[in-house]
């Protein structure tokens, strides 16, 4: 079953390396050429790679997309993408047992994506660190290292939950846009805005709830998913 869900799900197990894997290379580069965070995050308006930067950095403190590509590439398609083809019938009919099917699947891919976002949160937390004495660390607190690859697991498990629930890939993407944006707004307006601004400490004490939150919604996302999968389709 393990190198069965290999084959079928290779290409997103390389999507979701390239990915991290290109953004980590854009900040070792940045670091490694001079275009550290006081640069980007400096006052003034700047273009160039600088500019790109600032860019990027204010869409990911902004909206959080990173997760949202995840979870929509990664989760939703997972079984959606078998339920809408019939697919999963012939899994279930050569003795692999749902539950089975369904572990296997969820633990290799929310491996990748936790790994991988991890190793790019950690990268991106140290090209910001020289910044954080003048803005305060709360500037990528969507990005922090326990936030990022929590967010990315629970809308990979939001995804894999819609689509056992709706049975088809785009639904199910829209779920995902939806439900994280819907997360997203209540957290900050409910849990960022009770923690003082700059203070390292509490910073990682929020980091420390989101990654609950996420970690918690992720479990719940994934619940579901199994409940799914076992009565749905008996």
């Amino acid at each position: 079953m393990t190198w069965v869900a290999w084959r079928q799900h290779r290409w997103v197990f390389a999507g979701i390396a390239a990915m991290f894997a290109v953004l980590s290379a854009l900040f070792l580069i940045a670091e490694a050429s001079g275009n550290g965070s006081v640069l980007t995050w400096s006052g003034t308006v700047i273009g160039g790679f600088p500019g790109f930067l600032r860019s990027y950095e204010e869409l990911n403190n902004g909206f959080a997309p990173l997760p949202i590509l995840v979870g929509m590439l990664a989760g939703a398609p997972l079984l959606a993408g078998e339920l809408e083809h019939g697919t999963h019938r012939y899994s279930w009919t050569q003795g692999v047992s749902r539950n089975r099917w369904l572990v296997t699947k969820t633990l290799m891919i929310g491996a990748v994506v936790t790994v991988f976002s991890a190793a790019y949160a950690s990268v991106h937390t140290r090209w910001y660190q020289p910044y954080a004495a003048q803005g305060g660390w709360f500037m990528i607190a969507s990005q922090g290292s326990l936030a990022l690859p929590a967010a990315c697991l629970f809308t990979f498990a939001l995804g894999t939950a819609a689509g056992a629930l709706l049975g088809r890939v785009v639904p199910a993407m829209a779920t995902v846009v939806v439900g994280h944006l819907a997360v997203l707004v209540v957290e900050r307006a409910f849990v960022r805005r009770n923690h003082l601004l700059g203070e390292a400490p509490d910073f990682w004490t929020y980091q420390a709830i989101q990654l609950g939150l996420y970690a918690g919604l992720a479990a719940c996302c994934l619940a579901v998913s199994f409940l799914a999968v076992r009565n749905k389709f008996s």
